[in-house]
């Protein structure tokens, strides 16, 4: 997603890939979906009537509590998944921003005190 370059006597600089923060995001989103389909609370009445009444009660307790934490895992995956998009879509504002502004200043006239002549001092310096 980033690489960071760091030069002898320079200051460090980040690369931000965004295609792959999106593929990321994408790649997410389809594990989720593939999750939230493994719920459990849908098993018919019968497999979850399994053994003495111990027995289905406890595996009828484990199936709540899978399907709960499933849940938590889908919405959690989904929130990072949005994260990711969201910082995809704010690094490409920035960088449109940034070269907009750049081309803007090199669209420009030169500043005044480039166009006059250089100073000459008799003698050198």
């Amino acid at each position: 997603m980033g690489q960071c370059f760091v030069d002898a006597g320079v200051q460090p600089t980040y690369e931000v890939v965004t295609d792959e923060l999106v593929a990321a995001a994408q790649a997410v989103l389809r594990v989720t979906d593939q999750a939230a389909a493994a719920t459990v609370e849908n098993l018919p009445a019968r497999v979850l009537d399994v053994g003495h009444a111990g027995l289905a009660l406890a595996f009828r307790d484990f199936c709540a509590r899978w399907d709960a934490g499933l849940s938590h895992l889908v919405g959690d995956s989904a929130a990072m998944a949005t994260r990711l998009d969201d910082c995809s879509a704010a690094y490409l504002e920035a960088e449109d921003a940034a070269q907009s502004r750049y081309q803007q200043l090199m669209s420009c006239a030169p500043p005044p005190h480039l166009d006059r002549q250089p100073l000459v001092y008799p003698g050198g310096l």
